[in-house]
């Protein structure tokens, strides 16, 4: 356990190194491996219904571009069956702050068949709905914060064997990004060789999932 302890603190550790290296944009990092989220702290995004074990580790915060103060961590979210404990999310939670005002917002990147929607939807409306993505709300209509800027940055979030999907909640105050991954990412090589392309493109998907929160902050 020593020894496994210390793989994930050096492993972790090079990949934050690699993921945070552009110090232009990412500023006062900290946390690490053994720092973990509880269930009240992940409920707080309200996709998922009923989730009552959440595992976690690696939770980091740092600022971006100097304003937003975030944070994320890898985490999987568990729902009681009858006969055992049911994943709804695997991936990686980010939180950020927003000057938005108005009713609770859920977007949803849609992906392949892997994908596990958010069950916290009861009570909406689809007020968007395409091949790309859905768009929850309380409004009548598609809310005005979700306009074509906000659209243009969502496109260009792709989901594919790496990012399975994305769920967004926008609420007064702060934005949860709940971005499920596979396991080629999720999973620490331990017998196979390291593959770097999904962490290569995780970083890129972090950078247009930050600009996309970073619109709700004008």
């Amino acid at each position: 356990t020593k020894k496994l302890n210390a793989y994930f603190e050096s492993y972790y550790k090079s990949w934050e190194n690699f993921v945070f290296d552009n110090k232009e944009i990412y500023s006062n990092l900290s946390g690490g491996v053994l720092d973990r989220i509880d269930v009240e702290t992940f409920n707080k995004c309200d996709l998922y219904k009923d989730v009552v074990q959440v595992g976690s580790r690696e939770h980091l915060k740092f600022t971006y571009q100097n304003k937003l103060n975030c944070s994320i961590v890898d985490c999987a979210a568990q729902i009681k069956t009858v006969k055992r404990l049911q994943p709804v999310f695997v991936g990686k939670l980010l939180t950020a702050p927003n000057t938005y005002e108005g009713e609770n917002i859920i977007v949803y990147i849609k992906g392949n068949e892997r994908s596990l929607p958010p069950t916290n939807v009861e009570g909406l409306r689809k007020v968007w709905n395409t091949k790309k993505m859905v768009i929850y709300s309380n409004e009548e209509k598609q809310p005005a914060i979700i306009n074509n800027q906000f659209k243009a940055a969502i496109n260009k979030i792709i989901t594919n064997n790496i990012l399975v999907d994305v769920a967004i909640s926008i609420q007064k105050g702060a934005t949860y990004v709940a971005l499920g991954y596979e396991d080629n990412l999720m999973v620490l090589p331990l017998q196979d060789k390291f593959n770097p392309i999904p962490l290569t493109q995780y970083k890129k998907d972090l950078v247009n999932v930050l600009d996309l929160v970073s619109l709700l902050n004008k």
